[in-house]
């Protein structure tokens, strides 16, 4: 994770630090257990990532993300070469107010169509998601991650909704990030908010259903989730001062 720091980009008009939000939805999926350091991902046994950059310092475009669906599920990108380790969870940690886009929607359809689960954050906005105003979450065949706090409450920023499949734990998660304000400099470690980290743990989650049983497919690995889950109350807690992560 080479950072996402915009101050000298030109995009924002304060400068800010890179928030290694990429590094620490990785930690949570899938960093080392048994080592005696850091953190514990909650996806272990074997469990890989496969990091693939599509926003930067000042964001990024919807065809980026789409692309790299399509590719991470074993499909063909034009200029990039052939996927050797075809995804069967991918995880899109990222949002924002949009209509889903034909692009989007046929590569999330051609991710289910090779057995691959998407899973998506539901957003940090406190909304509604059923109006369909949130995007990747408004596209069909994703699924959808909303947060919870420990006390087993909506957390006070999650989005929700009819829509809303699953949710998990997404208030100060601590995880991997880069102790570089700007660029990489040294690994360290950081506690975050948003229904980016829930989304970690439930594609964490199903690659370990996966490992398992290789042979299910997607529909069948979200079932299993939503029936062993557990149910919990859906009445919003008071505000706190939680900065969940866009």
């Amino acid at each position: 994770d080479p950072g996402d720091y915009s101050g000298s980009v030109g995009c924002s008009s304060t400068t800010s630090t890179s928030s290694w939000h990429g590094t620490h939805i990785a930690g949570i999926i899938a960093a080392t257990s048994n080592n005696g350091y850091g953190v514990a991902g909650a996806g272990h046994g074997g469990i890989k990532v496969s990091p693939l950059r599509v926003l930067g310092p000042c964001g990024g475009q919807t065809s980026d993300i789409a692309d790299a669906i399509r590719w991470a599920a074993g499909g063909s990108v034009s200029g990039v070469g052939v996927n050797t380790n075809i995804a069967k969870v991918i995880n899109l940690s990222l949002g924002g107010r949009a209509n889903c886009s034909q692009y989007m929607q046929e590569a999330i359809d051609f991710a289910n169509s090779r057995g691959s689960i998407v899973v998506v954050s539901a957003g940090n906005e406190s909304s509604n998601v059923d109006n369909m105003e949130f995007t990747p979450a408004n596209c069909r065949g994703v699924f959808r991650v909303g947060a919870i706090n420990s006390s087993l409450h909506s957390s006070n920023y999650t989005n929700f909704g009819n829509i809303v499949d699953i949710s998990a734990p997404g208030d100060m998660i601590y995880s991997t990030i880069n102790s570089g304000s700007t660029s990489p400099s040294w690994a360290s470690f950081k506690a975050m908010s948003g229904t980016s980290m829930s989304a970690g743990f439930i594609s964490a989650s199903a690659a370990m259903i996966f490992s398992i049983n290789p042979t299910l497919y997607s529909e069948q690995v979200k079932d299993i989730m939503v029936r062993t889950s557990s149910s919990f109350s859906c009445d919003k807690p008071a505000a706190t001062n939680l900065e969940p992560i866009p």
